[in-house]
Parts: C-alpha cells; sequence; structure tokens
C-alpha cells in the first residue's frame, strides 16, 4: 500500500495556501508507507500526483459559500462527491474536475478521500484568515484518524505517527 498525501494550493493567495501548509507540516512526521506532494492545484498534477498509489489523501482550501471555517471531508468511494458547486475549486480545473477526469479515464487510485476548510479570503497576502487557522487542528486530527486507520489495516499493528 502506498499513501500519497496531496497538498493543494497557492502560498500567495491566503487561505488558498491551506493544502500547502498541511502537506510541509506532515512531510515532518515522516509517515511509513506515505508520501507528501505539494501540488499548484492544476487538475493533471493531481492525478500525476497520485499516479500508483492506493490511497490518496486530497487536502484544499474550498469556496462553496458555507460559513469560513467549515471543515469537510469527502469518501469519493463512500458518497457521491458535490462536483457542482461545494467542492468548487479556486484552481479553475482543480480537485473535483481532476476527480471526474481520474474516473472516467479509471486512474483513480482505489480510495480517495478530500479534506476541505472552507475558505475566507483568497486574496493576495500570505497568512490564513482566523477562522481557516482555528480549523485547522480539526482537519488534521480527521486526517491522523484515517491514516492510523490506513496504516493499522496495512501493518495489522497500530502505529504511533505523531509523536
Amino acid at each position: 500500500m502506498d499513501i500519497r498525501i496531496i497538498g493543494v494550493g497557492n502560498e500567495y493567495y491566503s487561505d488558498d495556501a491551506l493544502g500547502l501548509i498541511i502537506a510541509r507540516s506532515l512531510r515532518d512526521w515522516q509517515i511509513p508507507h506515505t508520501q507528501v506532494i505539494e501540488c499548484d492545484g492544476e487538475g493533471t498534477a493531481i492525478i500525476d500526483a497520485w499516479e500508483g498509489a492506493t490511497i490518496a489523501l486530497i487536502i484544499d482550501a474550498m469556496a462553496s459559500g458555507a460559513t469560513p471555517g467549515t471543515v469537510f471531508r469527502f469518501d469519493t468511494y463512500a458518497e457521491t462527491l458535490p462536483l457542482d458547486g461545494l467542492l468548487s475549486s479556486t484552481h479553475g480545473f482543480g480537485v473535483a474536475e481532476a476527480l471526474a477526469l481520474a474516473c472516467a479515464l479509471h486512474r483513480l487510485p482505489l480510495r480517495v478521500l478530500v479534506y476541505a476548510i472552507e475558505g475566507m479570503c483568497f486574496a493576495f497576502g500570505h497568512s490564513l484568515s482566523p477562522p481557516v487557522a482555528q480549523a485547522l487542528p480539526g482537519l488534521i486530527t480527521q486526517l491522523e484518524r484515517d491514516l492510523r486507520s490506513f496504516l493499522l489495516t496495512r501493518t495489522g499493528a497500530y502505529q504511533n505517527l505523531f509523536l
């Protein structure tokens, strides 16, 4: 099993940097059987990033109209991914479109989870808005729970990832 964590975003546009910020912090954890990748959000780059992976965990900011700071988790095999606005990308052809294209091309990993926080500010800037920054620990907790579950399934033993 190979797990890819794909942080999507643009570090120059405030909340859009969310995926990159999380990816950079996770890279330091050196999680077994896991590769952490930063991606600018271009759809085909996202597909290339998960190539060869069994599980892809994608992290991005959202602009769906929900309350800023709302945390989302979509398991694309357990539920229908809302392609018509809920997972609107700030990248044009982004995560939702990449998933739809990869499905049509039969290039999806066995499991894909998408984690997102509804953004508030996508203007030029280098810091997350307060609602996104406050929601960050909740998203990381969900991601940690899923990673533990995947690694437990793979190794048959509990892995303490976040010492």
